[in-house]
């Protein structure tokens, strides 16, 4: 790193102190870790990426899901991209403003996770000023699993099966998919997550466009493992893919009951089939797990899983629901697994090892900041026992419009809609609860991080909620 990169970070990180909680030293520390050369942003992803989710709504990341930057068809692929919200994000994140959309990388600086900022992950991509060198496709929610942790938005299985809902429309259109033709040209990356991305028809006629029009480009699929058919293979032989599986056991027992419909032995077939087409393709191989109280025991048993077949482990954290999360466990709970997985001997000879290593290690710091949470926690609950039902629900409803407001500083509007939709649910919840369990859920509330309830009371539905609520309370 030359003194000039030096200087610049510097004169981002004395930027960023006054619009956040992270200090100078944190931000600094993230920018020397970074690859490629100058950083001119917090964040290259509004330069260079379009995220489409399932209601046509379009962000800059998957993380970005509060900062709506355009909605299809409403508006052009074109009108989203050359688009006044996208360049409100890319003027913020130049001054790392961070507050706007950002407030998972926020987290990962905070608790000193560099290596784990999901900004990382778009410092490698060109940027064409013109064109989006990068597009992600999250269109429909057709899946065959019914996994523990997952819901009816990403699973059509669970909407039908575990949730009674009538089928999920998706937004998109044939149309979409001619539409894209003017950009697919100039894409570097595309990637596919879901549902299961093999199952969505639309899914499979871009991929068919990106191999005529595109060879070249890489085309990234997050699968669950269990779609591997004729259609997927020719696709596969004509494009540049790279595969991600989701394997969250490698015990059938268990394997069985958090993916359920699924069975690992059909996955590992396929796996040997994804891992030999990557090595011949030189091209990425990724293992991906959800790590949650039925499988964290099993870890270590995944890391040496992903060195062994030369793929790169993924580790993702789960916030709910209650039963699957390890965020729900007390301070001396997550101790003794903080203990536990320390335990196990890194390999570090290949690139592949050594980010198998950095990614364990990241997560065992969250590890550590939820316990660390935790403990902070139970010592406000013996606080807050003290309060009635009216003073827990009124601090409650104030942290939900200050969170909000915070992370819609530029669209007032739309945070106002927001706060009505939380606290109006909130309010619904708590009276649809036995009155002897309000305080004792508002309670157990006060020691969740106020953008995880945010997130529950804005996506889930008042069923769900409650449902939620009731487990949580006897947890």
């Amino acid at each position: 790193m030359d003194d000039q990169f030096k200087q610049d970070n510097e004169v981002q990180s004395e930027n960023y102190i006054s619009v956040s909680g992270a200090t100078s030293e944190q931000l600094k520390k993230y920018y020397q870790q970074r690859r490629g050369s100058q950083h001119s942003s917090f964040c290259s992803a509004p330069d260079i990426n379009l995220y489409f989710g399932m209601k046509g709504e379009v962000y800059a990341c998957c993380h970005s899901r509060n900062y709506v930057v355009g909605k299809w068809p409403d508006n052009s692929i074109g009108e989203i991209w050359k688009g006044e919200k996208l360049a409100r994000l890319k003027a913020a994140l130049k001054e790392n403003k961070l507050s706007v959309a950002c407030k998972i990388c926020l987290s990962d600086l905070q608790i000193g996770n560099f290596e784990g900022v999901r900004a990382n992950h778009f410092d490698q991509l060109p940027i064409n000023p013109e064109f989006p060198t990068m597009m992600e496709f999250e269109l429909d929610n057709t899946c065959n699993l019914q996994c523990v942790m997952c819901t009816g938005v990403f699973s059509s299985s669970i909407r039908k099966n575990r949730e009674n809902l009538p089928a999920f429309q998706t937004n998109y259109s044939p149309e979409f998919v001619d539409q894209l033709e003017a950009f697919i040209p100039h894409l570097h990356t595309v990637r596919f997550s879901g549902g299961e991305p093999f199952l969505v028809e639309l899914n499979l006629q871009i991929m068919q466009r990106i191999t005529e029009l595109n060879p070249k480009c890489l085309i990234s699929v997050q699968t669950n493992g269990t779609i591997l058919n004729e259609r997927v293979k020719q696709l596969m032989h004509q494009g540049r893919f790279e595969i991600g599986v989701s394997v969250d056991s490698l015990v059938p027992e268990t394997f069985a009951v958090v993916r359920k419909n699924g069975k690992l032995e059909t996955v590992m077939a396929n796996f040997e089939f994804f891992k030999a087409y990557c090595k011949e393709r030189e091209t990425a191989l990724r293992i991906s797990v959800c790590a949650m109280q039925q499988n964290w025991q099993e870890l270590p048993d995944y890391l040496e899983f992903a060195n062994t077949a030369e793929a790169y482990l993924c580790i993702h954290s789960v916030w709910h629901p209650q039963e699957c999360s390890l965020v729900n466990f007390s301070s001396a709970k997550l101790s003794s697994i903080i203990i536990e997985l320390r335990q196990v001997q890194f390999a570090d000879g290949n690139n592949i090892e050594r980010s198998n290593r950095q990614t364990y290690q990241a997560y065992l710091k969250q590890l550590t900041a939820w316990k660390d949470l935790a403990s902070t926690t139970e010592t406000t609950n013996r606080s807050a026992e003290s309060k009635s039902v009216a003073e827990l629900r009124e601090d409650m409803i104030s942290k939900i419009r200050t969170c909000i407001h915070s992370s819609f500083e530029t669209d007032r509007q739309a945070g106002e809609k927001l706060t009505e939709v939380c606290i109006g649910r909130l309010t619904t919840l708590l009276k649809l609860l036995p009155r002897n369990q309000e305080k004792r859920l508002l309670v157990k509330m006060t020691g969740i991080e106020i953008n995880v309830i945010v997130s529950g009371l804005s996506t889930g539905s008042v069923k769900e909620l409650l449902q939620q609520a009731l487990h949580f309370i006897k947890s």
